[in-house]
């Protein structure tokens, strides 16, 4: 039987390996522990960001909604829900605020009905988005009161880009209508009938006063080209009173070429009140005048503001990141049918990956100091509400 010890000299050896295994061993352990913790860190950014994605994203497709309908002995009645857009000079259901020098943060807020579980109205909500530092916050109002909420931390850069329909294809524009740009025609073609009578100010909108009974149209002399399978959209400002719309059988909106022989396009409507977007697709291509033809059977009154044509083209948007400041910017407003979001997070630790060159979002340009990992998303969202009533 052997009693023979270990040497100092073997004891060493074996501490000595020891030690380098160990440190090989830890080496690996801790890059395996840095993979995990940057893994971990990139997966919450990931999920963070889609979770704001995905609450802002529900509430900005459902801005407007300004018309509900509630039913009464078997008949709906429609109904306007006041305070879904910002004024009445401006019926579009947000607000934007560009974010200001040496900030990426543009403020977006939102404006909503909320109808009880039967339909009816039960308040309207206001929500805006902002930054704070690089802190994403909620603002809610609602039945008077306000909270705000923390959506997300390590947030960069939020802002919002906004597609208006055919801003840059105007067809036909007469914002503040005049009896002397328009003529008013009985059925059968004749100009000036004594029913109805066509009149207005400087400062009032074209009225049509109907008698009695009564069938024709207006006419503004316009002679542009429309194209067949073009969509186009018109914004028609249209008022009705003193027995109409009930006393109105039907309004058309027509394109008719200048000779009057060949309809390139109509689309019938029934005027509540406000703002109406009507989508005429074209039948025929011509060089076309703008008609409103009516039909009514007894007396009323329509008021007409307002008479926007503008080509949809294939649902194709002209993207701005703000709005002038001349009055037609309303009118851009109304016509904004999608918000693109933009949304830059950043890891809330070092990565080990640094990005190299500033990020260009929207029209601001950030910096991407450190070894952080970063994530650039952006969503398109449609609100078919905003600007209708």
């Amino acid at each position: 039987m052997n009693h023979k010890g270990v040497t100092m000299i073997e004891l060493l050896i074996y501490i000595v390996l020891f030690t380098i295994v160990s440190l090989l061993i830890g080496k690996q352990f801790s890059g395996l522990m840095t993979t995990f913790k940057t893994g971990k860190q990139v997966t919450r950014q990931q999920a963070g960001t889609r979770d704001i994605l995905g609450l802002m994203v529900r509430e900005i497709r459902n801005t407007g909604l300004k018309v509900y309908l509630t039913q009464t002995s078997g008949s709906y009645a429609k109904h306007i829900a006041y305070g879904t857009y910002v004024s009445s000079t401006d019926s579009s259901s947000f607000s934007h605020s560009q974010s200001g020098s040496g900030t990426y943060g543009d403020t977006l807020t939102i404006y909503l009905a909320r109808l009880t579980g039967s339909g009816s109205l039960d308040g309207i909500d206001t929500i805006t988005y902002y930054l704070d530092g690089t802190t994403l916050k909620r603002e809610l109002t609602t039945g008077g009161n306000t909270s705000t909420s923390i959506v997300a931390g390590n947030v960069f850069a939020l802002q919002f880009e906004y597609g208006i329909y055919g801003k840059d294809t105007i067809l036909f524009k007469d914002s503040t209508t005049y009896s002397a740009n328009w003529t008013v025609y009985d059925y059968n073609g004749n100009p000036n009938p004594t029913d109805p009578t066509i009149t207005s100010s400087s400062t009032s909108p074209l009225v049509l006063t109907f008698t009695g009974a009564a069938r024709g149209y207006i006419q503004y002399i316009n002679q542009k080209p429309v194209v067949k399978n073009r969509k186009y959209s018109l914004l028609l400002q249209i008022t009705p009173s003193g027995g109409f719309p009930d006393a109105l059988d039907s309004m058309c909106i027509e394109f008719m070429d200048g000779d009057g022989t060949t309809l390139c396009g109509y689309e019938k409507f029934r005027p509540y009140g406000g703002d109406l977007r009507i989508t005429l697709p074209a039948s025929n291509s011509g060089t076309a005048d703008i008609r409103l033809r009516f039909g009514s059977s007894g007396a009323g009154v329509l008021s007409i503001r307002s008479v926007v044509a503008t080509c949809s083209g294939d649902s194709a948007y002209t993207w701005v990141n703000r709005f002038p400041t001349e009055p037609d910017s309303t009118m851009y407003k109304k016509e904004v049918g999608a918000i693109r979001v933009h949304v830059l997070t950043r890891t809330s630790g070092k990565a080990g990956t640094k990005a190299t060159g500033d990020i260009a979002i929207a029209d601001v340009t950030v910096p991407r100091p450190g070894e952080f990992t970063w994530r650039y998303y952006t969503e398109l969202v449609e609100i078919p509400n905003n600007g209708r009533f």
